[in-house]
């Protein structure tokens, strides 16, 4: 049988890997925008347009939840945290890089689309990106709001509910620049 430690940190490992490639997509379709998000911050104003407002912001919100990855799981290797917490933290980080991912890909077929078309032709589905951004909130919002986290650490807790915060925050600031960009429908 294989040890639960090993495996949550084989999980660990997945997750942050998929954290990473979000945030590469990310990152890579930035690569040429004006936007750029401050280092400070947990809400950071953005400069360019209202989608690469959104790319800009998803892409914090991908760091961030990086950020929640690697602190659980040098929580983990401490032992400053149980399985059954690792798990449940994990679990939720997880569903925020699953969300994220997804809520990626539209941006990028958005900001595609607009390179050559307009607003009025560049229409992303508002109840998919609202669906997503909801995922991502609820499992971020679940952790801040819901029972301690079980990590023996403070500073730890800290950084994790920290970053958590702002995954949160980043996905309505995602949907608010999707709304100034006029390509919901």
């Amino acid at each position: 049988m294989l040890n639960r430690k090993a495996m949550i940190r084989a999980a660990g490992v997945c997750l942050v890997t998929a954290a990473l490639a979000a945030l590469a997509l990310s990152f890579s379709f930035l690569g040429g925008c004006a936007a750029k998000v401050p280092a400070t911050g947990t809400t950071p104003a953005v400069t360019g347009t209202p989608i690469e407002q959104a790319l800009a912001y998803n892409a914090a919100l991908a760091q961030a939840n990086l950020s929640v990855a690697q602190a659980i799981i040098t929580a983990q290797n401490g032992n400053l945290i149980s399985v059954a917490d690792s798990n449940r933290v994990t679990t939720a980080q997880a569903m925020i890089a699953d969300g994220d991912r997804q809520l990626t890909q539209v941006l990028q077929t958005t900001a595609l689309c607009l390179k050559t078309g307009t607003p009025a032709t560049c229409k992303t589905p508002a109840g998919q990106v609202q669906t997503l951004l909801t995922q991502i909130s609820t499992a971020a919002n679940g952790l801040v709001k819901g029972p301690d986290l079980g990590i023996k650490d403070a500073n730890s807790k800290t950084t994790i509910l920290n970053s958590l915060a702002s995954v949160f925050s980043l996905a309505q600031n995602v949907l608010g620049a999707l709304t100034s960009a006029g390509v919901l429908q």
